[in-house]
Formats: C-alpha cells, sequence, structure tokens
C-alpha cells in the first residue's frame, strides 16, 4: 500500500478533524434538524434509516469514525431488539468505531449491557443539539489524536510483547514502521508478536493519519 509522504505522527488541528471526520446518525426519524445544526459547523454527517440497510457491514457504518444510534424503534429489520443491539454488535465487530447513544424517550433498557459499550450517552438532553456538537467534537479529537492512538493501541499489544515493550520503544517501532511504504498487518503481527485482529486495529488506527 502507498501513501504520500507527510509527518504523521502528531494531533491534527480541528480543521483537519473536521475534514476527516465521517459522523453518522441510526435513526428511523428524520434527523435532517440536527444535520444541518452540526453542517454549519463545518462536521459531516449523514443518516442512516434502518430500512436502508440490512447488514451492519453496510457502506456507511464502515465509513464513518462516530455513529450515533437512537437506541429506541431501530434494529427489529436487522433481528435485534432494539439500538443498543446494534451498538453491541458494532463494537465487538469494529470496537474502535466511538458510538454515542441517545434516546429522546424514556428509556427502559438502561441496563442493558451495550450502554456501558457506548463512549457517550445523552438521554434527557437529547433535543439540545449543542451537546451533540460538544460530543462529536470530544471524540473526534481523541479519534484523531496521535498520542491517544498510540496509547491505546500499546495496551492491547503489551500483553502480547511482555512488560519489556515500553510505551516510549512501541511509539518509536510503530513510527519507524508506518512511515515506509511497506507498512502493512503482516509486519505488525511479526513486530509486536500479535494477532492478526490486533494488528488490523493497530493497522486501522494508524491508516487515520495518512
Amino acid at each position: 500500500m502507498f501513501f504520500k509522504k507527510k509527518n504523521i505522527f502528531r494531533n491534527l488541528s480541528i480543521e483537519e478533524i473536521k475534514e476527516k471526520t465521517r459522523v453518522l446518525f441510526i435513526d428511523d426519524q428524520n434527523r435532517n434538524d440536527i444535520i444541518e445544526y452540526l453542517s454549519k459547523s463545518d462536521w459531516k454527517c449523514r443518516q442512516l434509516f434502518e430500512r436502508d440497510f440490512d447488514t451492519l457491514d453496510a457502506i456507511d457504518i464502515k465509513d464513518s469514525h462516530i455513529i450515533c444510534v437512537d437506541i429506541n424503534g431501530v434494529g427489529e429489520k436487522l433481528g435485534k431488539n432494539n439500538g443498543l443491539d446494534i451498538v453491541k454488535s458494532i463494537k465487538t465487530k469494529t470496537p474502535n468505531k466511538k458510538i454515542i447513544i441517545y434516546s429522546s424517550q424514556t428509556t427502559q433498557n438502561i441496563f442493558h449491557e451495550a450502554v456501558d459499550l457506548a463512549d457517550k450517552k445523552i438521554f434527557k438532553s437529547a433535543g439540545d443539539f449543542e451537546v451533540f456538537k460538544n460530543a462529536i467534537e470530544e471524540l473526534s479529537k481523541t479519534i484523531f489524536s496521535w498520542d491517544e492512538m498510540v496509547l491505546t493501541s500499546y495496551e492491547k499489544v503489551k500483553p502480547y510483547y511482555g512488560d519489556e515493550l515500553t510505551l516510549e520503544l512501541y511509539k518509536t517501532k510503530l513510527e519507524k514502521m508506518s512511515s515506509k511504504k511497506s507498512f502493512s498487518v503482516e509486519q505488525l503481527e511479526v513486530a509486536f508478536k500479535i494477532s492478526t485482529g490486533i494488528a488490523t486495529l493497530v493497522f486501522e488506527g494508524v491508516k487515520l493519519f495518512k
């Protein structure tokens, strides 16, 4: 895989973050109102109605960095009881995705295991668009923080490699590897003695900065 040369080992500016971040709403109620509000601040958002997809491998889901899921009213078409079951499936398959769950209704599912999997929860203030904007900005800064990506991936890699792999050593090795054109999942597997699944997560994390 070929990447253009540039300094990727840095945290991105908010302008760069907004250019890169893709936000998706999964809701069966039209959310043009909040999408238009967020677009005025240069956030790139779109909506996916449940009737428009029948698999969590839908391209809109795969291409999104932050997914906002209405926990009520969606899920049946996918054989799920509600939006929280969708959240569980997405987080299980792609743990790097950031998930915001929300509902303007009183929810009876507050003890569902997927509630703890969500990165942000918006309930009583679901009608306050500013709350969504702040949550999206906070999560996107985490996604596109090189330091955060290195730390998060290090915590996944260290149990495989052992205590001799310090954070500084890991960061140095990762930056050296990822700066090469030949950077690949297979190289990560060998260098850090990790599984294909963990190597793929690290690779996808680095790709965000390419």
